[in-house]
């Protein structure tokens, strides 16, 4: 949440949670891989391609 809805960088996250950047970059992941997999089972997968594709 803090870094795609509050635009905050890695290290600012790590910075104010009192985490390792790495740690906020494993955490990211992971939650990116969840939402993946999560729009995969649910077949909304190729609409995620799509939004990202129209925001560029």
């Amino acid at each position: 949440m803090l870094s795609r809805s509050c635009g905050l960088k890695n290290r600012e996250i790590a910075e104010q949670l009192g985490i390792s950047i790495k740690a906020v970059e494993k955490q990211i992941s992971k939650a990116l891989y969840g939402l993946k997999e999560h729009l995969v089972r649910k077949d909304l997968f190729p609409l995620l391609i799509l939004a990202v594709i129209c925001s560029q």
